[in-house]
């Protein structure tokens, strides 16, 4: 979880590229989203039978579940990574989560 509202740069891969949303991103965003993670997992198309399945294997951690559910979302998105940003940033939004929204930030 990140330690306040500092930007969160969207996607930088360990050699300094740019070319894929970081896990460490969706982890941290796994940690915030509390009560709203469902909807927004939902509005970025995760199927509801994958969501019901990380929720039985990661019983007991809502973290866990959160992220395998955007890890999914990501994994299965041919978008590029400004592209899948965009859309994280649109669907925060519109979950009303613009304190998160906010601290996505597209490198291009």
């Amino acid at each position: 979880m990140s330690a306040g509202p500092s930007t969160v740069s969207g996607y930088q891969d360990q050699d300094g590229s740019t070319n894929v949303v970081r896990e460490s991103l969706l982890y941290d965003l796994a940690g915030e989203l509390a009560d709203d993670w469902r909807r927004v997992v939902i509005k970025l198309g995760v199927p509801s039978c994958k969501i019901s399945a990380h929720e039985t294997n990661h019983r007991g951690s809502i973290t866990d579940t959160i992220y395998k559910c955007l890890l999914d979302w990501k994994r299965a998105s041919p978008a590029t990574a400004d592209d899948q940003l965009r859309r994280l940033r649109q669907v925060l939004e519109e979950c009303g989560r613009m304190d998160l929204a906010n601290r996505i930030v597209s490198m291009s």
